[in-house]
């Protein structure tokens, strides 16, 4: 693993500030929003099968980044990766995370501006709220994941000697 402070902690210090835009101040701002903005009125049936679909999805969707992040590491490791280094991974990978996470706040929103109901947007909160307690960057996350790439490469160095 890098030892140079910069190198470490600066995306790991991006993915915490993207996280919190997006766990934290989105979520409010919505309520803000759908507290203080009139909203249409579709039909309920509607409503309802939109904000099923929206439920499942958002409540599965992040189940896929541990494929993603496997996949991330594999790349980098074969040598087909896009990224620069590890940190830079790391970097596209939390946010694309927390991108995926926090869509449940977002389709929160869009129900709300659907139906006017800040009850059905509320739905969507608890199930952001659990994936934000998961998907949250954290130092042994983040070193976890340097870790893996680095160690796959050295595994990959000996096999090449």
């Amino acid at each position: 693993m890098n030892q140079g402070k910069k190198k470490t902690d600066n995306p790991l210090d991006v993915s915490r500030f993207f996280s919190f835009i997006c766990f934290v101040v989105a979520p409010l701002m919505y309520v803000y929003l759908a507290t203080n903005i009139l909203s249409f009125d579709w039909d309920v049936e509607s409503i309802n099968i939109i904000m099923t679909i929206l439920l499942i999805y958002g409540g599965f969707a992040p189940l896929a980044m541990a494929v993603i992040r496997r996949k991330i590491v594999s790349a980098y490791n074969k040598g087909k990766s896009k990224f620069k280094s590890p940190e830079d991974a790391w970097s596209k990978f939390s946010i694309m995370q927390v991108g995926v996470g926090s869509g449940n706040f977002a389709f929160g929103l869009l129900i709300y501006f659907l139906s006017g109901d800040i009850q059905k947007m509320l739905y969507f909160y608890p199930i952001g709220i659990v994936w934000a307690f998961f998907l949250w960057p954290t130092r042994n996350r983040y070193e976890d994941f340097i870790n893996k790439i680095e160690e796959q490469w050295k595994v990959q160095l000996k096999v090449i000697s």
